[in-house]
């Protein structure tokens, strides 16, 4: 692009000092254009070349973004998963605790009983 650019630049020089209106050969001034019109038909073909790789590089940051969001989406389902678990084991344990405390009550009241009976 920038070579474009820079022999655009050239060309409005040449034109304003009047280096084309010389009394040279009209095949050297030919050969001149030529060189000029190949110039910047491969800067062209650069731009579209670069161009491409862009695109492409677009739709990989695309496709990227969207299994960043499926990855995201996962963890997000894994986390509340997590959490109802962790809140199931909880519970759990608080059941557990409760059954725990009825037996030694019930094993205690037992022990008083088989006390009693002795005596």
């Amino acid at each position: 692009m920038h070579e474009t650019v820079s022999t655009l630049t050239t060309i409005s020089n040449a034109l304003e000092t009047g280096s084309y209106d010389s009394t040279s050969d009209e095949k050297n001034i030919k050969q001149a254009i030529y060189l000029i019109a190949e110039q910047l038909k491969t800067s062209m073909n650069e731009s579209d070349s670069i161009r491409g790789r862009l695109e492409l590089k677009e739709e990989e940051l695309l496709d990227l973004k969207k299994l960043i969001k499926v990855k995201h989406d996962e963890l997000s389902e894994l986390n509340i998963r997590l959490s109802l678990n962790e809140k199931k084991i909880e519970n759990l344990q608080k059941e557990l605790e409760e059954k725990d405390n009825k037996h030694k009550q019930t094993l205690e009241e037992a022990r008083i009983d088989g006390q009693k009976k002795i005596k």
